[in-house]
């Protein structure tokens, strides 16, 4: 049982998908579900005016493609920290030779627009602003709508890595104003790993630069291609379309709200489980629906390594935990009543045993 920040859990409707029989990826078959896809992702963002691309890869592979595509060697953008994967996009930034500036939230767990002001007065060739939507590191959420509305403002392109917060959490790139959203399938799309899907916005496309330096993610030429028939610029992992598409059909069957509340009310019954277990849940300022982090009074590691070995639950160990106490659970697929109940008689027995 995958409980895990990623890869979630499967659906079996969705995996059923992916055993499908191979088709080329030319055929007419193949075309009107990709067509579909496209259309059903701009649903699911609340953008029918942009563009979606699909690519094969993981969503750090769009993070960096994300970068590559929107911003030169030598530009400035502002990057927000709110955790490890936050932080990333500053890492990617700098081996790119752009110029980041991180803006640390770590410890107040919101942004503070005032502070971007500050930043942005003190970097003036800022050009864009990157931050992750739902930090899994930290447990942290941003809030899109303000730093969206603070990058229109000041004319900056805004880039979210939505990976592990889209779906799980309340999202519209309209009313967000965001102009660059990345996902990725392994992550609220109840399958496998491999597909990162990329939301862009109008303003986002006059900003695609029409020599960026790579050559299988270059976005200007995917959209051409795309426009054509929908042609792809490359060989696209077939199986996993046809996955992404049965998900997205299950997903646009309700509005996004009944999917907001579904997690929200599987958090409350982890938050619950975690509680009733004497584990001590992690608080933040702003808490993302997408993880729970909790704490154990000894080992985190050997909690991690006997649910796993006896019980056959995987959680997640925290990251940047030195002292080995922190466990994280994703909450990024469906649970079933009967799984939710194995979680909990596990966890409460290993955390008394852990205690006693």
């Amino acid at each position: 049982m995958l409980f895990s920040c990623g890869p979630s859990k499967c659906d079996k409707a969705v995996l059923k998908k992916q055993s499908n029989l191979m088709v080329h990826h030319r055929s007419a078959a193949f075309l009107e579900l990709y067509e579909s896809l496209i259309v059903q992702l701009k649903q699911l963002c609340d953008d029918r005016e942009g563009e979606v691309l699909v690519l094969n890869g993981s969503g750090s592979s769009g993070m960096e493609a994300a970068l590559l595509n929107f911003l030169s060697s030598g530009e400035e953008l502002l990057v927000i920290d709110s955790g490890r994967f936050g932080s990333r996009f500053a890492l990617m930034a700098k081996r790119m030779d752009m110029i980041p500036h991180l803006y640390d939230v770590k410890q107040q767990g919101v942004v503070d627009t005032a502070m971007l002001e500050q930043m942005l007065s003190a970097y003036p060739a800022i050009k864009a602003i990157a931050f992750t939507y739902s930090d899994t590191s930290t447990g942290l959420l941003m809030d899109p709508k303000r730093i969206g509305a603070f990058a229109r403002k000041h004319q900056l392109l805004s880039i979210m890595d939505g990976i592990g917060g889209v779906i799980m959490n309340p999202f519209s790139m309209k009313e967000s104003q965001i102009d660059v959203c990345i996902m990725a399938s392994q992550k609220g799309f109840w399958m496998s790993p491999g597909l990162c899907m990329i939301a862009l916005s109008p303003t986002a496309l006059t900003r695609l630069n029409p020599q960026a330096p790579t050559y299988v993610f270059h976005f200007y030429e995917m959209l051409q291609k795309q426009r054509q028939n929908a042609l792809l610029q490359y060989t696209p992992a077939v199986s996993l379309y046809f996955a992404l598409h049965q998900a997205l059909c299950i997903l646009n069957s309700r509005p996004i709200t009944y999917w907001n509340q579904f997690y929200q009310r599987q958090y409350e019954r982890l938050c619950t489980i975690i509680t009733e277990a004497n584990g001590c849940i992690k608080q933040a300022p702003s808490l993302s629906r997408s993880v729970l982090l909790f704490t154990t009074s000894k080992s985190a590691s050997r909690l991690q390594q006997r649910l796993e070995q006896e019980f056959q639950i995987r959680i997640e160990l925290g990251l940047d935990d030195r002292e080995d106490r922190i466990l994280r659970i994703g909450n990024m697929a469906r649970y079933s009543e009967e799984e939710l109940n194995a979680l909990a008689h596990a966890l409460k027995l290993c955390l008394q045993e852990e205690n006693n």
